[in-house]
């Protein structure tokens, strides 16, 4: 049951998220990165209670967070676009002329893909360690 709760929730965020994608609207484009971003720190900190112990560490679980994640992150590189840097925004400009973003969007697709593997709790540990580097990582350079 908790698996098919997981799917719906997925199903309920992504299809918006999918179709404010292709807008050309800069409020369009922050809107859904932010969301995306909102999506991905929740599962985080349900991955983080995992890795604290707070809750039990399920394979399936974890490998369909590592799928949403990395579904959602491939949509990000579309959604930082010329216009859509003022505002309600923390992006910073220079997302668009600096080669670090794509090196940080590439180590979270491998980061959620990592996830996406993970057969027992010591492989989740490394990997939800490195999904969580990449995230900082990111932040610390192009968020405001």
């Amino acid at each position: 049951m908790k698996f098919k709760s997981l799917i719906a929730v997925i199903c309920l965020i992504f299809i918006p998220v999918a179709g404010i994608a292709g807008s050309d609207s800069p409020e369009d484009a922050i809107q859904a990165r932010q969301e995306i971003m909102k999506f991905i720190g929740s599962n985080m900190r349900s991955l983080g209670a995992i890795q604290r112990g707070q809750v039990e560490f399920e394979p399936a679980m974890t490998k369909s967070v590592g799928h949403a994640i990395h579904a959602m992150s491939l949509s990000l590189p579309f959604l930082f676009v010329e216009g859509s840097f003022d505002g309600d925004t923390d992006a910073k400009q220079e997302i668009m002329t600096s080669d670090g973003f794509g090196v940080h969007l590439n180590n979270l697709q491998n980061a959620s893909l990592m996830l996406k593997n993970v057969a027992n709790k010591d492989d989740f540990a490394v990997a939800f360690s490195q999904l969580g580097q990449t995230c900082s990582a990111c932040h610390r350079e192009f968020r405001k």
